[in-house]
């Protein structure tokens, strides 16, 4: 919300169409400048797309009569093919933002007809959008392979609020967090992209070795169920605490109690909850996957494992405590990485550059 809040410094208003867990459609309206319309996710993720797309062009159609809109932007394969098709009726401008690799979009998400169709739908956008916004210069790669001209991209980096991941905003210590041992935390969707397999198996294998950890994971997702089987057959059920989402303003609550914050990610775009360990102190540990080498660099603000490889991260969260002096100084340099790049007014301050750019072409 305060994204779209920030952006109404230069549009009049900004109208946002989303899927969420509710059971109706829900309309939102922040102070007559944001208007947010949120539909029902559907169980089949194909008729999902298709119901979305239906409803999508009748609600976004009718809201173009009212608001004129000035661009239709989007940020992954199915809005953006609504979005698209919506650009070219009104003779609007379509911005499509790549937030993942979607290039590269993993076969073990979504199983491979999923992944060939996103890559291929996303090939299709990159090259036939007005402009392009992506978070991390990697993805700079993939687009010059498809021969985007380089004037249609604009790098934004994702941001993160230093007025809500700020110690002013941390509450009383959850119990979950142990006196007696390290605490991991992972912050994110329960899914197949964020590798929270790997993670399970790298705290198994290090309290194999007699080591005092828990692991606490905070989110939610379809693979909740086969993590919580996986702790049970690994034998660390007691170390392992499935939290589940949790309201946002807690988040910093979290993070500021764990001693590591890993993302083991097997595709990234660059990892937004990285950025707010930083802003908080804690030390990271990422998969060596996207834009994630982009955002830590190895031994200076963060430590980087090979994605998919359990002894890998097991490796690297040792390195974390057996040298808390180097951990430290990578604390203090992921600190200023996150104040000189990430920090919501300096990305919002290219968000605004970027929309003023695109008016004026």
């Amino acid at each position: 919300m305060s994204t779209f809040i920030a952006w109404c410094k230069f549009w009049n208003s900004v109208v946002v169409f989303a899927q969420s867990r509710v059971n109706e459609t829900v309309t939102n309206n922040y102070k007559k400048s944001v208007i947010g319309f949120l539909v029902p996710v559907k169980k089949n993720k194909y008729f999902n797309v298709l119901y979305f797309t239906i409803i999508g062009f009748y609600k976004l159609n009718n809201l173009n009569k009212k608001f004129d809109f000035s661009v239709f932007q989007a940020s992954d394969a199915g809005a953006g093919i609504l979005a698209l098709l919506l650009s070219k009726i009104h003779k609007k401008k379509f911005i499509f933002e790549i937030q993942g690799d979607i290039f590269e979009f993993p076969s073990e998400v979504g199983g491979r007809l999923h992944s060939n169709l996103v890559k291929m739908f996303s090939r299709f956008l990159a090259t036939h959008a007005d402009h392009i916004r992506i978070v991390s210069p990697y993805q700079y790669k993939y687009l010059s392979e498809l021969g985007v001209d380089s004037s249609k991209i604009y790098l934004v980096p994702p941001r993160c609020e230093s007025k809500v991941f700020n110690l002013s905003n941390i509450k009383s210590k959850p119990d979950i967090f142990s006196e007696n041992s390290k605490n991991i935390i992972f912050v994110g969707n329960l899914i197949v992209s964020k590798g929270v397999i790997y993670l399970i198996e790298a705290v198994s294998n290090l309290i194999k070795k007699g080591n005092e950890f828990n692991l606490i994971i905070v989110g939610d997702g379809a693979l909740k169920d086969s993590l919580v089987q996986l702790s049970k057959k690994l034998n660390i059920k007691k170390n392992v605490f499935f939290v589940g989402r949790i309201k946002y303003e807690l988040v910093p609550t979290y993070i500021h109690y764990a001693d590591l914050l890993v993302l083991p990610s097997i595709e990234e775009g660059v990892g937004r909850v990285l950025i707010e360990a930083m802003a908080l102190k804690v030390p990271v540990v990422g998969s060596n996957v996207g834009g994630i080498p982009l955002l830590i660099e190895e031994n200076f603000n963060g430590l980087l494992f090979e994605s998919r490889n359990s002894h890998s991260l097991e490796k690297k969260i040792e390195e974390i405590f057996e040298y808390p002096k180097k951990t430290q100084n990578m604390i203090l340099n992921a600190y200023s990485t996150f104040i000189n790049n990430y920090e919501f007014d300096i990305s919002m301050k290219q968000f605004i550059k970027m929309f003023e750019d695109i008016e004026q072409i």
